[in-house]
This record gives C-alpha cells, structure tokens and sequence, in this order.
C-alpha cells in the first residue's frame, strides 16, 4: 500500500465524527467504526492503515461547537476556515485534489426530520458503490459526478442546541479524492 492510499484509509478512520463531549477514547470510537464496516476492501485497507496511524504524530483536531461534534485529520491537510454560519469548516490537501468536510446541520420537519430523508437524498446524485444505512446513520461510498472517490457518513443525534434541549440534528463527513490517489 503506497503512501497515498494510505494516507486516505487513514483519513477515512480518523476522521470519525464524534460528540466533544463524549468521555469515549479514540480506540474504541475506531473499533466501533470497522464493526459497522462490512465492505472487506475497507476493513482491509482500515487494518493495513492501522499501524500506520499509531505511528504517526501529525494529526490535527477541529471541533465544532455549533453542532458538538469533532474530528481528527491529517496535518498536512489545510483548514479553509469554518463557514459564516458556523455550521462546519473544509480541508484541503496540499495539492488540491483531496477534500474533507466536516459540517451539522438541523433536521427540519417533512424535509430532513429522519435519517431515511437524508440518505435517499444522499443517494440520488452519485454512483454509489457501497452503503449501509442505520437507524441513526448512514455510510456512502462511491463516485461523485468529477468521478472522484468520496466517502460520507452521516449521523443523526440529539443535542442542546443553543438554548433548546433535545435538537435532533445530523452530523456529517465527507471524504472526496480523485481516484489517482488511490493506486
């Protein structure tokens, strides 16, 4: 496995999203993430990238407060600055090609009040060549219409948002690369 692909299974593992305030350590938040993978060429590429990760120091943590959220990304990736409205921020490799999103959003009733909404929307668009869809989230992987590689995976949680208890919300990553950088 070269550099490259290794560098975006190991952006597919870190960059988990996760509650700031979850007391859950890092391994097991990267456990949970390859039990709900089944797809074998992801779990192998995870595994393969696994020792890689641990030895590597040149990480980076964004956290959002709008939505709760955070993840871990590679150094050499750089933060675009987070959006006017709060709700998330991009990262962009030092080439350009590579692209993570990190951002929430509310569901709003009859248009994204269920996770279902989300993912059938998700799907619409692109060639997807593997998907697994939760009671609380969904995974996507497959080509965008540049057929560049994406990976997305979307939660839906419950959180304090401003000063309303028990907002349902979704957070999301997406994970977009050409598919140069994966040989």
């Amino acid at each position: 496995m070269n550099l490259k692909t290794k560098s975006i299974s190991i952006i597919i593992l870190l960059c988990m999203i996760c509650s700031c305030n979850n007391s859950q350590k890092q391994d097991d938040i990267e456990i949970n993430h390859k039990e709900e993978l089944t797809n074998e060429k992801l779990n192998d590429s995870i595994k393969e990238s696994e020792v890689f990760y641990k030895k590597s120091d040149s990480l980076k943590e964004y956290c959002n407060e709008r939505y709760n959220f955070c993840i871990s990304y590679l150094a050499s990736f750089m933060p675009q600055g987070e959006s006017y409205n709060g709700d998330g921020q991009k990262f962009v490799s030092k080439d350009g090609k590579a692209v993570i999103s990190a951002y929430g959003g509310l569901a709003i009733i009859d248009i994204s009040d269920n996770i279902e909404k989300v993912y059938n929307t998700a799907i619409s668009d692109e060639k997807i060549t593997y998907k697994v869809l939760k009671n609380n989230y969904f995974i996507i992987s497959g080509y965008d219409e540049n057929n560049n590689i994406f990976y997305r995976k979307t939660v839906s949680k419950t959180i304090n948002y401003f000063d309303e208890e028990n907002t349902n919300i979704y957070q999301t990553l997406i994970i977009t690369y050409p598919k140069s950088q994966i040989e």
